[in-house]
C-alpha cells in the first residue's frame, strides 16, 4: 500500500514582541530664554522734520497704561526715550530692551520726551512698562518669569502636547515633587529639569496653582532624538 504524508506546520511564536527601547532622556530641557516686553499700546513710526517719532495709534491694555499716566493716549508722539531720540526703523520696545533694567515689580522704567495729543504741548514724563522673562522648554512647552497681582512667579503661556492631568496654560508652578525643589523663578526651574535629566527620570511632578487651587500635576520629560 502507499504511504501518506502529513503536514507538520510549525507551531506559532505567540512570544509578544518586545517593545522598542525608549530613547534617554534629553539632557537640555530648558533651551531658550530671553527677556521681552508688553506694550500696553502699538505705536507707528513716523519721521516728523528731521526727527524719529513714535506716534501712538492704539491703547490696547489700559490698566497698564495707567500705570504711565494720562500722558498715553491715541495720538500722542513720542520723540526721545532716557534722553536719547529714536533711531529710525526701530521699534519703542527694541529701544527699552536696549537699555533693560527690571525694577523689583517686574517693570522697566524710561523717561519720555513726547508731544501731547490734546495740548501739542511738548512734556516730559515717565514709561512703565512690563517685563517679561519668556522660557522656552524641550517639548516646546513655553512658560514666563513675570509679575502677576505684583508676585514673581513662572507661569504656563502655552503647552506642546496638552494631555490629561498636564499643564494648561495659566498654570503657575509652585515646585516639583520629586526633587523637592521650590520653584520660585528660572534658576529653580533649571535646577529641576538639570536633577531630572541628570538622573534620567522620566517625568517632573509638578505642584501648580491653577484657577486659586493647588494640585499636582505629571509632564514626560522630553526625549533624546526624539520625532
Amino acid at each position: 500500500p502507499g504511504t501518506s504524508t502529513v503536514d507538520v506546520q510549525p507551531l506559532a511564536d505567540k512570544t509578544p514582541p518586545q517593545p522598542l527601547p525608549r530613547a534617554p532622556v534629553a539632557q537640555v530641557q530648558v533651551i531658550s530664554a530671553h527677556w521681552d516686553v508688553e506694550m500696553p499700546f502699538t505705536a507707528e513710526l513716523e519721521q516728523v522734520r528731521n526727527a524719529n517719532t513714535a506716534r501712538i495709534t492704539e491703547v490696547v491694555n489700559p490698566a497698564v497704561a495707567a500705570r504711565s499716566g494720562p500722558w498715553v493716549n491715541v495720538d500722542t508722539v513720542i520723540f526721545a526715550l532716557n534722553g536719547e531720540s529714536l533711531r529710525p526703523g526701530v521699534p519703542l520696545s527694541a529701544h527699552i530692551l536696549d537699555a533693560l533694567v527690571v525694577d523689583p515689580d517686574g517693570f522697566v522704567r524710561a523717561s519720555v520726551r513726547y508731544r501731547d495729543a490734546a495740548t501739542g504741548q511738548i512734556d516730559r514724563g515717565l514709561l512703565a512698562i512690563p517685563v517679561i522673562r519668556d522660557i522656552g522648554l524641550a517639548d516646546q512647552t513655553r512658560l514666563a518669569y513675570r509679575t502677576i497681582d505684583d508676585r514673581w512667579v513662572v507661569v504656563v503661556t502655552s503647552v506642546g502636547i496638552e494631555r490629561d492631568g498636564g499643564l494648561r496654560p495659566g498654570d503657575i508652578l509652585l515646585g516639583e515633587n520629586t526633587t523637592g525643589i521650590g520653584i520660585a523663578n528660572e534658576d529653580a526651574l533649571r535646577a529641576v529639569y538639570d536633577q531630572l535629566a541628570g538622573a534620567q527620570t522620566g517625568e517632573a511632578r509638578f505642584r501648580v496653582e491653577r484657577d486659586g487651587a493647588t494640585i499636582d500635576v505629571r509632564v514626560p520629560l522630553a526625549r533624546a532624538n526624539a520625532p
